[in-house]
């Protein structure tokens, strides 16, 4: 069987779709590889892509908060991304920003070998995909860390 560290290197070589041309460096997931609990977000953001690390920008900080109410450890879940290079695309105004651009299916499918370790881990684990991915949209308990705030407490 494929380990984590197996598959960070592959991500971290990876050149299936042109996304990894641009983005700063590779963002794979982290926390317990045998957590029961995976979250999975659309892609990295700009401060992700920068720090190397899931989950860190505004909607990072606003699932810690989420997870701090809820009880939960965040080192006791995996979060990771389905895409794990930051597709943008420069801001049009022409500042310095760098504007989160959505993945396209087939960029998504290119990054399914860590999805794919994680669903085959058994049963017993609880994987809860973020806003954004094609199967998320239609499932309201599955919804974006940022619809959180938008509904208040």
């Amino acid at each position: 069987m494929t380990t984590i560290e197996t598959l960070r290197r592959q991500a971290d070589a990876c050149t299936a779709c042109p996304l990894y041309r641009h983005a700063t460096q590779t963002v794979f997931g982290e926390g317990a590889p045998r957590a029961a609990i995976v979250l999975v977000g659309e892609q990295p953001g700009d401060e992700e892509d920068r720090a190397g690390r899931p989950f860190v920008g505004p909607t990072g900080r606003l699932l810690d908060r989420a997870l701090t109410r809820a009880g939960l450890d965040r080192s006791a879940l995996y979060i990771t991304n389905a895409v794990k290079h930051f597709k943008w695309t420069k801001d049009r105004a022409g500042g310095k920003r760098r504007i989160h651009e959505r993945p396209s299916p087939d960029e998504i499918e290119a990054c399914r070998a860590e999805a794919a370790h994680h669903h085959q881990r058994g049963p017993g684990r609880d994987a809860h995909l973020a806003g954004g991915l094609p199967d998320a949209r239609d499932h309201p308990s599955l919804r974006h860390p940022s619809h959180l705030g938008a509904r208040g407490p």
